[in-house]
C-alpha cells in the first residue's frame, strides 16, 4: 500500500465504491450486510473494518448515534488529475499550476476535479449560465478523443464539458 493518507487497497475501494453506487442510487446508505453482499465478503465484521479504515483515511465519515449515517468524505475520481481546463477566450488550455496557456494538448495542466470545478467557477465570476463560460473544465479523455479524430476543440467542449453545477 502506498504511503500517501488516502491510499485504499482493493478491498477498500470495492466497499467505497460500493457505498458511493448505493447512495447515489437509493440516496440511502447500504446496511454491512447488503454491502458485504455486493463485493462478495463473508462477514458484516469484516465490512465493519473496512468501514474503520476509510473512516481513517479520510475517505467517509459515520455520524454517531444514526443507523448507517455514512457521508462520504471524498470519491477517488476527485484525487485522480484527469481534468483540463480551456480558455475560451484565449483558445488554449491552462498550463500545470496555473502558469499560462498552451494550445498544445499534451502541455496542458492535469487538474483534479475539484480543483478544475473551483477554478472555473471562479473565472466564471458567478457564472448564471446566460452568457458564454470564460473557462471550461474538460474531462482528458474526452479532450484525447477529440483530438485523435481532428475534432474542432470547440466542438468537443460543448459535447462533453461540465455544467455550471458541475456534472458532466
Amino acid at each position: 500500500m502506498s504511503d500517501t493518507p488516502f491510499a485504499l487497497t482493493p478491498r477498500q475501494r470495492q466497499v467505497l465504491d460500493a457505498l458511493i453506487a448505493a447512495i447515489d442510487s437509493t440516496g440511502v446508505t447500504p446496511s454491512f450486510q447488503e454491502i458485504a453482499d455486493e463485493i462478495g465478503l463473508g462477514s458484516k465484521s469484516g465490512v465493519a473494518r473496512i468501514m474503520d479504515a476509510l473512516e481513517q483515511r479520510g475517505w467517509i465519515q459515520r455520524l454517531p448515534n444514526f443507523a448507517r449515517a455514512i457521508r462520504i468524505l471524498r470519491r477517488p475520481e476527485e484525487l485522480e488529475a484527469q481534468w483540463l481546463i480551456w480558455s475560451v477566450i484565449y483558445g488554449s488550455w491552462w498550463r500545470p499550476d496555473r502558469a499560462g496557456y498552451t494550445r498544445v494538448l499534451a502541455e496542458a495542466g492535469r487538474y483534479t476535479r475539484h480543483t478544475a470545478l473551483s477554478i472555473s467557477g471562479r473565472a466564471r465570476d458567478g457564472w448564471d449560465g446566460t452568457a458564454a463560460p470564460t473557462e471550461v473544465p474538460v474531462r482528458l479523455e474526452d479532450a484525447m478523443a477529440a483530438a485523435a479524430m481532428g475534432a474542432e476543440i470547440t466542438s468537443a467542449i460543448r459535447a462533453h464539458a461540465v455544467d455550471p453545477r458541475g456534472r458532466a
